[in-house]
């Protein structure tokens, strides 16, 4: 069967509700897969012996099983099942003795209690990763990850580096370390719900690039997803020179050129199998898709502090959004201070403070003939001027000169950001042109309306 990125999943994948719960949530087509990103990457999980645990702090180790037990509760419906696991030899790996501590499940389900007591079965050699707590001074973790492993593998010199191997049909991972590697490596975290999880979608979207790639395996292997992009300055001072080549999706360094993470637009992939002990490495495929706007909502909390509490509370919490993560925020405040003086500042994202990104905007504005912002900082400007600049900049869209375009690209700023801007400033009610607007959050007492917006080429939201 040939796969492309039009091909639907309902007909590479055999568990249709896994397909029913991927639709559910935009995908589709292994197109889709492929660009539906994660939102953040999970920190590694530290490898450290039982004696070494941190109560609160996450951990991984290996141990073996001395003994199990289902007890059925009284109180409510359901078992919870006790094991007790012993992590001599990873212990000894790591030149400290070994200790015991106690493993807790609860469920009402008999048949998951079963199928737990088969793979904490006695003797049995498991990899776990979870947060240790203390019971009755035993140390405890209460539903752990578990991964089994073969029987006859076991720590070989106390390393646990490289790449993950292909874990055998009835167990979790071939061996102790490479159970170690997969549960305490870095893990993508996506957009999940009740119907299918993270690790689940990161499951299937690695199926897709294993057949795009010719592989057709069921596990993990090593791929690669590249794109081509042109490389752009550089905040952190990298080399830059206009110079196209393939890059990773997520972005990274290529012959010493940095490039960006893939952004929303029609753009080029190819994707390539690099092989493993099992299968050679395939030759590079290429496609065209269409990667959208990632959604995002906007929310001001309304609060009541004090004026001088201002530049340090109006920050996490009083502008949030959805899903959370780091954006550029903008925010507007609009309103009458004490003095019966209408007052309205504008909050720049933290990033402004940058120098050198301040000096691309300043360049870019000059050339546009407008005030620079260091100017605007400095000495202030009204509404009238404000809406102006940001109108010239607006009616000129695609006719600004390039490397303008180029300076507003680096700041992360696109023409939707100015036109809501612009939008913002004129649904304050009652603003005149004449009134001042300073840079920053307000530094006088008085009743403010805010709006906030945040906006870039990748995403986009409901309003400011």
């Amino acid at each position: 069967m040939s796969i492309t990125l039009n091909t639907t999943m309902s007909s590479i994948m055999t568990n249709k509700r896994r397909v029913g719960a991927l639709k559910s949530l935009g995908v589709v087509t292994v197109g889709d897969a492929l660009t539906y990103y994660p939102f953040r990457v999970a920190d590694p999980v530290p490898l450290r012996a039982l004696r070494e645990a941190r109560i609160g702090e996450r951990m991984a180790f290996s141990a073996s099983v001395r003994g199990m037990r289902v007890v059925p509760m009284n109180v409510r419906r359901g078992y919870r099942l006790e094991a007790v696991v012993d992590d001599g030899d990873f212990a000894v790996s790591r030149h400290i003795a070994g200790a015991a501590a106690r493993l807790v499940f609860f469920s009402y389900k008999k048949q998951y209690v079963d199928w737990l007591s088969m793979r904490l079965r006695s003797g049995a050699i498991v990899v776990i990763a979870g947060e240790p707590s203390e019971f009755n001074g035993q140390l405890q973790f209460t539903h752990p990850e578990i991964m089994t492993v073969a029987p006859g593998s076991g720590p070989a010199d106390g390393e646990y580096s490289g790449v993950v191997q292909m874990s055998a049909l009835k167990y979790d991972a071939d061996t102790v370390e490479a159970g170690l590697r997969r549960i305490s490596r870095p893990r993508p975290v996506y957009h999940a719900s009740s119907r299918i999880s993270s690790e689940h979608i990161h499951e299937s979207i690695v199926q897709c690039i294993e057949l795009l790639a010719g592989t057709g395996q069921d596990l993990p292997g090593d791929a690669a997803t590249e794109a081509p992009q042109t490389m752009k300055p550089m905040e952190d001072g990298g080399i830059s020179g206009n110079i196209p080549n393939w890059a990773p999706v997520a972005g990274g360094t290529v012959n010493l050129l940095n490039y960006p993470q893939m952004g929303a637009g029609e753009q080029r992939i190819r994707v390539t199998f690099n092989g493993d002990e099992a299968y050679r490495s395939s030759t590079p495929i290429e496609g065209n898709l269409t990667v959208n706007k990632a959604k995002v909502s906007v929310k001001v909390h309304s609060t009541s502090i004090y004026a001088d509490e201002a530049k340090d509370k109006l920050g996490e919490g009083f502008v949030t959004t959805d899903p959370a993560d780091k954006f550029d925020i903008y925010t507007i405040y609009g309103g009458m201070t004490s003095d019966v003086t209408t007052s309205v500042f504008v909050q720049l994202p933290e990033r402004y403070t940058n120098t050198a990104l301040i000096k691309a905007i300043d360049w870019a504005l000059e050339q546009a003939g407008q005030p620079t912002l260091t100017e605007m900082m400095n000495n202030g400007t009204t509404v009238g001027q404000l809406r102006k600049i940001l109108s010239d900049v607006i009616s000129r869209g695609a006719d600004l000169p390039q490397f303008i375009k180029d300076a507003l690209k680096k700041a992360n700023i696109d023409i939707d950001t100015l036109v809501k801007l612009n939008d913002a400033l004129s649904k304050l009610p009652g603003l005149l042109d004449n009134v001042r607007v300073a840079i920053g959050t307000p530094n006088q007492a008085g009743l403010y309306v805010v709006t906030a917006g945040t906006n870039n080429k990748n995403i986009s939201y409901c309003c400011f």
